[in-house]
Parts: C-alpha cells; sequence; structure tokens
C-alpha cells in the first residue's frame, strides 16, 4: 500500500488510455482526494477533508466504498445535506455508495464535488476500532488501496472455470488487464468475496499435483497457497480462507471457487470440479476478476482513497503495592502508520466520566485503597470508544504483633544450662493474632528478614546461636511484616512421681491396647506440686516435649501405642508467666489382657442320649470360670458345665489381675432319635408306581434325612420314595443332629406280570409280593372262563406252581383276586408261560 502522509493526496490519471485521448483532444479524468481523520465513535464524519475532479468526460455516475475494515452492520456510508439534482444508494453488502443524476444522465460535476465532500461515515459499534479505507471511482469495479488492483464479480450462471479464466484475461479495466483473482490477504479476501456483489471462480488449482494448490493466474502464477485436504497447512505463511471442511476433493474438485454466501464463512473458498454442481449452491454464478499488474508499488492507479482510524488501548499495566502510597500504573495504545496527529491515553476515575484525570502513558496516583481507573485512545474531546480498566490493588500489610517472647524448659541433655532447643514455629500463635493465612519464617538478623535471604530450616533452633530472632511474617498476597521474638529459657526441677493408668484390655480388640483418659494423670502429678496454675502437655518422647511438638490430643482419648506398657512425657508449664516447671517421663500406660480360650458356639442335647458337657479349650492362662443358664443362674465354676436342657448358656473367664474376658454364648439346641410307627406312613401299593410316603409330625424335635433299604443311605430330605419295588423293605430315619437312626419295616403289595414254571429256579410259582404283612388276605386264580383254578394262602410263600388237579396248565393269560386284609380288593391277570 502507498504510504500515507498526514493528508492523503493521490491524483489518477488514466494515462494507459491516454493516447486514444490524445488523438481526440481529451485530456485524462483527474480525481484529487485528502482526508485522513481520526474518527469519535459515535459520530458521523466526512470521508473527505478536501475533494475535486478534473475531467473531460461526462460523469453518469460515481462510487464511494469502504473498501478496507469493513465491518457488515455496523459500518455506513450517507450523504447528507441538500443535493437537488444528485441521488444516493448504499449497497450494505457491498460497502458501496453510489452517486447518481437525479433527472438520469450526466451529473453536473460541481453537483458531483460538493456531494463528495458532504458524504458521512459512521459506525453504531460503539467500540469500534481501526482503520477504514474510502475508494473513489469512476467504474463500478471495487478498489483495494494496499494492492492497488481492482475487483469486479460476473455474474455467468454456469460457467466453468476454464471458461471463466479465458474471459477474465479478455477483459480489461481502463486499460488495467484482467485475470481470474488471487487472493493472497484478509481484507483483499473480504473486497473481492465478502463484499463482491456474488460468488464464483478465482484463479486457484491443483490440477497440476493433486493437494499442491496454487495461484495459476496473474502475477502471484505459480505460488503455492495451501497443501492437502481440510486439515493441511498453508506453506511459508501464505494466506488462505477455505471455508470449514474445505477443500475435500468430493469428486474431480482441482478449482477453487468463492462459496454461496448462505453456506459457511462469508467470503471463504471452496473447491469445486471444473463445471461445478448443475444447480444450487454448488453451481458457478460467475467469476470475480482482478484488475492490475505488478505490486502495488508499481500498478498505476485510477481511483484515489482516503483514512479514517481509531486507535485502542493495546495493553495494560495494572500494579499493587503493599500498603498506601504511590502505584504505577500504564496503559499502550495503537498506532498507525503515518498517522497525522498522536493519539494520547486518557485517564478516567469511572467508565461514564467524561473527564480525564490525566493524559499520557503512565499514571501515578497516591492511593490508601484498591481502586480501578479507565484508559481510552483518544485525541481532543472525544471521550467515547472502548475503555479498559485498570486497576491499582493495594494490599494490607499483615496485622501482627512486632514483638513476643517464646519460652522453653531446659530439658535437653544438659539440664539447667541455659541453653534448650526451641521450635520456632510456637510463636506462630503468639505473633499472627489468629490470621492463619499468614505464612511465617525466621531468620537470624532482621535484614536477613527484610531480604528473605538465609532462613532458618527446620525451625528448630538453639538459643546458643542467639537469644533473639526475627519472623517474617507475610500475607497471601505477598505483603509482610517483621516481628522479634525474645528467647528465654526456664530451669527445670525433677518431679518424684510416675502417674500409673491401669486398665483391662475390654475394647474390641485384645491386642494389648486401650484408649486412656490422661486427665486422670494430670490430677496425679498436679497432687504432688505446691497448689498454683499449671498446665500440663503429654508426648511420646523427651525430644517432642523439649520442643513442644506432635503434642498428644485430645488428652481424653489416647490409645497407647506400644502393646501392654508404655511411658510418656509430661511438660509442666505455669500458667501465669509460662515459666516450665518440669519435664519428665511421669506417666506410665498399663493394658492387662483379658482371659482368652475358646467355647463353642453352638451344640445339640439329644434327649434320647441325656447329659450333655460343655467345656472350654485352649485356655491362655489359670482362670476362674462362671457357667450361667437361660434363666441366669450359675450352674458351674468350673472349666465344664453338665447340662440336661436346651437353651442359652454363656461362659465368662476371670484372670488373677481381675480381667473378665468377653462373654461366650452357647446355643444349644434339642434333639432326638426319630420315633417312628406304621401310623407314620403311608404306602400306596399294587400299582404301576408304588411309593412310600412319612408323615414326619409325630417323629420328634430332631431334624431328619430318609434312605430306604441302606442304614449308609444315600439319605434325602424328602420324607417320600416312588418307584417302590413291591416286597419287604426298611425305612431308615436319621437325625441330622447326631442323636440316632431309627427304622421300621415296610411292606409294598404287587402282583408278578408273569411266570415260567420249567423248573430252573427263576420264576417258577406265581405268587403275590409284600402280602405276608396281612396273613388273613385271601388270593384267588382263575383261568380266562372264570373258572377257580386255586386258593392261595397269604403266608404260603410257595405260590401256584400252574397246575389244576395235578395237570400242567397250558401258556395263557390268568386272572386273580386278592382280597386283603385291611379290606381292599385288587383284581388282574398274569401270564403262564412254558418253554
Amino acid at each position: 500500500m502507498q504510504t500515507l502522509k498526514q493528508i492523503t493526496l493521490l491524483y489518477v490519471f488514466f494515462y494507459t488510455s491516454f493516447f486514444a485521448m490524445a488523438q481526440t483532444g481529451i485530456e485524462p479524468p483527474e480525481i484529487i482526494a485528502e482526508g485522513d481523520q481520526f474518527y469519535c465513535p459515535q459520530s458521523e464524519i466526512p470521508v473527505v477533508t478536501n475533494f475535486d475532479i478534473v475531467s473531460q468526460e461526462a460523469i453518469e455516475d460515481f462510487f464511494v466504498q469502504i473498501s478496507a475494515g469493513y465491518e457488515f452492520g455496523s459500518d455506513f456510508l450517507v450523504l447528507t445535506g441538500t443535493h437537488p439534482n444528485i441521488s444516493f444508494s448504499f449497497n450494505a453488502s457491498t460497502a458501496k455508495l453510489t452517486l447518481v443524476a437525479t433527472n438520469g444522465g450526466a451529473m453536473d460535476l460541481d453537483d458531483l464535488i460538493a456531494a463528495v465532500k458532504d458524504i458521512r461515515y459512521y459506525s453504531s459499534n460503539v467500540n469500534t476500532q481501526g482503520e477504514k479505507f474510502f475508494s473513489f471511482t469512476l467504474g463500478d469495479a471495487n478498489f483495494l488501496p494496499s494492492t492497488g488492483h481492482y475487483y469486479e464479480y460476473v455474474q455467468d450462471i454456469g460457467i466453468t472455470w476454464t471458461l471463466a479464466r479465458s474471459h477474465a484475461e479478455e477483459r480489461n479495466y481502463y486499460g488495467l488487464p484482467g485475470y481470474l483473482a488471487t487472493i493472497t490477504s484478509a481484507e483483499e479476501a473480504q473486497l473481492s468475496g465478502e463484499q463482491a456483489e456474488g460468488a464464483g471462480w478465482i484463479g486457484g488449482s491443483d490440477e497440476e499435483e493433486e493437494g499442491t494448490w496454487k495461484w495459476v493466474t496473474g502475477p502471484e502464477a505459480g505460488t503455492v497457497f495451501w497443501i492437502g485436504l481440510a486439515n493441511g497447512y498453508a506453506p511459508n505463511g501464505a494466506f488462505e480462507f477455505w471455508n470449514t471442511g474445505e477443500p475435500n476433493q468430493s469428486g474431480n474438485e482441482d478449482y477453487a471457487h468463492v462459496t454461496a454466501p448462505n453456506v459457511g464463512i462469508p467470503g471463504s473458498w471452496n473447491d469445486l470440479s471444473n463445471t461445478g454442481q448443475p444447480s444450487g449452491d454448488y453451481q458457478p454464478k460467475g467469476f470475480i476478476v482482478e484488475y492490475g499488474f505488478g505490486g502495488p508499488e508499481d500498478a498505476p492507479d485510477f481511483s484515489a482513497f482516503t483514512r479514517v482510524y481509531t486507535n485502542a488501548i493495546d495493553s495494560i499495566f495494572s500494579a499493587s503495592r503493599c500498603g498506601p502510597g504511590a502505584v504505577e500504573l500504564r496503559a499502550t495504545l495503537t498506532a498507525f502508520e503515518d498517522q497525522p496527529i498522536n493519539t494520547e491515553v486518557l485517564w478516567f476515575d469511572s467508565l461514564e466520566s467524561d473527564s480525564p484525570i490525566w493524559i499520557g502513558d503512565t499514571y501515578v496516583p497516591d492511593l490508601n485503597e484498591t481502586q480501578n481507573f479507565y484508559v481510552l485512545a483518544s485525541q481532543g474531546s472525544c471521550y467515547d470508544g472502548q475503555r479498559k480498566m485498570v486497576t491499582a490493588t493495594i494490599y494490607d500489610i499483615p496485622d501482627i504483633v512486632k514483638e513476643v517472647t517464646l519460652k522453653n524448659c531446659d530439658a535437653d541433655n544438659i539440664p539447667n544450662d541455659g541453653y534448650t532447643d526451641f521450635n520456632l514455629e510456637e510463636a506462630n500463635d503468639l505473633i499472627n493474632k489468629g490470621d492463619l493465612t499468614f505464612s511465617i519464617d525466621y531468620f537470624l538478623t532482621q535484614e536477613d528478614a527484610n531480604q528473605g535471604l538465609n532462613q532458618i530450616d527446620p525451625p528448630f533452633f538453639n538459643n546458643s546461636l542467639a537469644d533473639q530472632v526475627f519472623a517474617r511474617v507475610e500475607s497471601l498476597d505477598g505483603c509482610f511484616d517483621i516481628a522479634r521474638v525474645n528467647l528465654i529459657v526456664s530451669a527445670t526441677n525433677p518431679l518424684d512421681v510416675m502417674a500409673l493408668l491401669e486398665s483391662c484390655d475390654d475394647d474390641d480388640l485384645n491386642d494389648g491396647k486401650f484408649a486412656f483418659d490422661l486427665t486422670e494423670a494430670s490430677v496425679i502429678i498436679l497432687e504432688s506440686l505446691p497448689q498454683q496454675d499449671l498446665d500440663i502437655q503429654y508426648y511420646r518422647n523427651q525430644e517432642d516435649a523439649a520442643l513442644k511438638i506432635n503434642e498428644i490430643l485430645p488428652q481424653t482419648s489416647y490409645t497407647n501405642e506400644t502393646a501392654n506398657d508404655q511411658r510418656l512425657f509430661a511438660r509442666i508449664e505455669s500458667l501465669d508467666n509460662g515459666e516450665c516447671v518440669s519435664v519428665g517421663e511421669y506417666v506410665q500406660l498399663k493394658v492387662n489382657p483379658l482371659p482368652e480360650f475358646e467355647a463353642p458356639s453352638e451344640a445339640i442335647y439329644c434327649q434320647n442320649i441325656g447329659e450333655l458337657n460343655l467345656t472350654v479349650s485352649q485356655p491362655q492362662g489359670i482362670y476362674s470360670y462362671e457357667w450361667i443358664d437361660a434363666s441366669g443362674q450359675v450352674i458351674s465354676n468350673s472349666e465344664n458345665a453338665v447340662i440336661s436342657r436346651g437353651g442359652t448358656y454363656t461362659v465368662t473367664g476371670t484372670s488373677d489381675l481381675n480381667c473378665r474376658s468377653k462373654v461366650r454364648v452357647i446355643d444349644v439346641k434339642e434333639s432326638s432319635i426319630a420315633e417312628i410307627s406304621q401310623n407314620d406312613i403311608t404306602v400306596v401299593d399294587g400299582e404301576e408306581q408304588n411309593s412310600i410316603s412319612i408323615d414326619p409330625t409325630n417323629l420328634g424335635p430332631g431334624v431328619y434325612e430318609y434312605a430306604l433299604d441302606n442304614s449308609l443311605g444315600p439319605y434325602q430330605d424328602e420324607p417320600f420314595f416312588d418307584q417302590v419295588t413291591p416286597g419287604e423293605h426298611t425305612l431308615y430315619i436319621r437325625d441330622k443332629n447326631g442323636c440316632g437312626i431309627a427304622q421300621i419295616q415296610v411292606f409294598v403289595i404287587g402282583y408278578m406280570k408273569f411266570f415260567t414254571p420249567n423248573g430252573d429256579g427263576f420264576n417258577d410259582t406265581w405268587k403275590v409280593l409284600g402280602v405276608t404283612s396281612q396273613p388273613m388276605s385271601n388270593i384267588y386264580v382263575y383261568d380266562k372262563f372264570g373258572k377257580l383254578l386255586t386258593e392261595l394262602d397269604a403266608s404260603d410263600e410257595e405260590g401256584w406252581d400252574g397246575t389244576f388237579n395235578g395237570k400242567q396248565l397250558p401258556s395263557s393269560d390268568y386272572w386273580y383276586r386278592v382280597q386283603l386284609e385291611d379290606g381292599r380288593i385288587h383284581t388282574g391277570h398274569f401270564s403262564l408261560i412254558r418253554r
């Protein structure tokens, strides 16, 4: 961009068409535009301070455009004043104001000049800042001062990229050659894309090498500006303005295109194929032509331009101090190239104030408390714009006790020599007045404390080095003050006392530990001393007691850390003057163990067996015992107790130290062998599926299980057996508690389906099985015609041999009728088979 002087004066000669004009005797037009001004937000400002046009040509329209720094929706151009012969319109999309004659045709030159002088710029953004450039052109192409080039959108729906490139190179603008636009800066992208009247092709392509995007038109031809897809990169800091997710090579997309206005980022780019889509947002609607050659320093200018600028605060530097006093605050502002008048930093004491309290980059107020100030970059009496807050913070210096005395007992290895170790952190509570947010460090000298050097670390200090130290007390804000700490040693006197606290280990664990109340030891110790106001603290060892660290708290509940026996140190101090009275091993804690032995948690009393002997086992010492039954009566004082009924029993042991054990509870349940009779048994027999059922209701108090024909089992919980074979069976009932096995004979009646009287010893006779349990039963055998062949005795185990009157009967089916003693009658048939 050309260098701006205090007032921009740019003469534009249409010298590329000079020779054509010279032949007709017409001089090239000349535009003179002056203006480089500070803009005060929320005001209107003329776009020129001076303007003139010298032209022999008739001018039908004239254009003024915000060509750089445009904020859509906030920046506006408007024609003010009275201009009856001139009409104007402002296009917010292109940021371009157009002047035309009210009645059509050419404008009067004086009317045009007067109108341009009355064009005003204003912004609705109260915080607007930066530079705004205004271009003045006769043609409707957009002019960008930073490149010296012109940009024109040409509508041509559906045009291909290759044809657009050809058409662009056929065009010229006042003699300047055209080409598909190459966009190398953000302001160029805004003017040629976002502020253009439409979207279309630009001069970028990766057709030569896929993924390597180059400018292939204009002076930048051959310059690579992007490598890869959407996640690629711009080499050497090249400018790029791809839309989100672009380029994406969705098809053979090798050409750059300014995206449709309603898709993603306004004015950004996407990649399309040479033809694009046949319709919609990705159908090419035209192309963007850039006019010019070389860089901005070489190109002829066919427009004038002016500038307004609004400076802004660039950086602020708040500051703080400890306590009242001067605070140096600073602020810097942005400065623009060749700014004609220096902008100043104005300081205000509120956001609304219209009267600055200071002007300059640095402000040093003298303050007693924290205060906010507000800075504005401005000129003259402009107090509008963005103000930024600068804070001067006044931190409080710690409120402390400036001198304290720390006393300690002379309780080291050389008693009463006047020297001992101090725990300097004991002085913290004396100094900080209860504010625990302060950090406190200790130093040998006040100078070291002021500088924070040579800290005493750790905070254990022997007064043989010095009888005073200095505390640096620092707040969370970093402010500090110094306190003097005087160190005084008190002589100590040994006491002839040992406070014994003894207890049985009657907590949940018999581990030799117990929660002692150490205040009981204090009573014993104080009784050995003259009446006075004393404080007693307890520690695990002499070093802790001497340095007053790791005090045992709370005193009312300390569990000894060494099992069974532990000694503690007591530190005794005067409450009147803090003097140390004595430090020594004056407390003994003793924990006596509880009796330990084993006892069953449950037992079974068998009613059918008799008395049950309960006994303890594995005692860890010689104890006395006490057995108590469910009624609360003592039943034994020995290691065992004989009982004759169920119930809940307890046993405790007591040691010779009178420590009583935890109570052992024994739950004794009653049980018994089963008492079974035939009345408790139900037999279903003479059927295809015989079964035996037992009614457990009257068996007894035990928990029973059942087996058939084998006392060793297997046993089952269910009192039912099915698929029982006919004949005599033994039912076994076992008490699960171990009180014994009862048994009973059970007979299941059944009928043979066939017999083979051939003398081989197997099935030689037919008989009724299991009927011997009912000896009064009657058994009759018939042939198929109903003729009685024999009558059998229920007690006869021989059965029928298949003869009638001494003669063998043939193989056939025969019928039986059995009238059982219990009144049941069974009938059926069977087969006689001869082989």
